[in-house]
């Protein structure tokens, strides 16, 4: 039995963490709701922005290029591929390619328009955490670019009905492959927009640190998986003792790049991508967690003045 001390002894240890968990509610109630606000103020500005509606005009019509020219390649090779499966293709190579350099130029644009005009000046003299800040960025224009995508999704969509002989048979596997290509392609989307705002961060000098995220982009998507420059880099680490072979298959297969095109090989299934591909999701999950934190990192120790 329990004497009357241990039980008033508990009760009160009770009430005592009865008020930490409230406690805790309210304090990260109200952190989210500070995230929220800052998301929702940065989709609004880039649904309205000049910049943004000509970056997705620009895209738009780049994705329609991309479609008819894939298609007429495939037309003229005489050969009969798997609709779902080139619908797929298409659909992540526009994502991965086209968006991911959107969300370099719109990553920059929101850092550099926010230490400009001073706001970023006014949201620190409020009781907000920095991180909080980038956190609602990082939501509201990842909110912004999955809308760009669905409308691009729709668009290409459409076309295939139009342009794609057997694509309405397929649409089953379509479906079954989609969020396979959306979870890669956001993933991807996080990494270069992360990217861009570190360096926007780092960079003060706004032509520099465009020009910077620019070639940054340039360098992961086409110099770090071409051949001459892995094979360059894995000869001079051969001189250390380093087998080439080697070294040269471990820069490829953690080139972002590479991971994408692993993961988009034929995908029937978001189970099917997790399966097959658990390695590379996992890879191109910590690249994004480590340019969000290096994120944080930058912006906890700049000088907003």
């Amino acid at each position: 039995m329990l004497q009357v001390r241990e039980v008033r002894h508990i009760t009160r240890l009770l009430r005592n963490l009865n008020f930490y968990f409230y406690f805790l509610i309210y304090l990260y109630g109200d952190l989210m709701k500070n995230i929220l606000i800052i998301a929702k103020k940065e989709f609004n500005s880039l649904i309205t922005s000049q910049i943004s509606i000509f970056l997705v005009t620009l895209v738009i019509l780049l994705s329609i290029g991309y479609f008819i020219n894939y298609m007429a390649n495939v037309n003229s090779s005489g050969m009969n591929f798997n609709a779902a499966s080139m619908v797929l293709c298409i659909i992540a190579n526009i994502f991965t390619t086209y968006m991911s350099l959107i969300a370099i130029v719109i990553g920059f644009s929101s850092m550099t328009s926010e230490f400009n005009n001073g706001a970023l000046n006014t949201m620190i003299g409020k009781p907000l955490y920095r991180d909080t800040i980038i956190n609602g960025k990082l939501i509201g224009i990842t909110g912004f670019m999955v809308c760009t995508c669905g409308v691009i999704l729709g668009l290409i969509i459409l076309l295939s009905f139009l342009f794609v002989s057997n694509f309405s048979d397929e649409l089953y596997s379509f479906i079954q492959g989609l969020p396979a290509v959306f979870t890669i392609s956001i993933l991807c989307i996080i990494f270069y927009l992360s990217i861009s705002m570190f360096i926007s961060i780092v960079i003060k000098n706004q032509t520099l640190a465009l020009s910077t995220s620019l070639f940054v982009w340039v360098f992961i998507e086409y110099i770090l998986t071409n051949l001459f420059f892995t094979y360059s880099i894995a000869n001079v680490m051969g001189l250390f003792g380093y087998n080439v072979w080697n070294l040269n298959a471990f820069i490829v297969d953690f080139a972002p790049t590479m991971i994408e095109y692993e993961m988009f090989k034929p995908i029937d299934s978001i189970t099917t991508l997790f399966n097959n591909n658990i390695f590379d999701v996992v890879k191109l999950l910590v690249y994004s967690v480590a340019t969000i934190s290096l994120c944080y990192s930058a912006f906890l120790r700049r000088d907003i003045s």
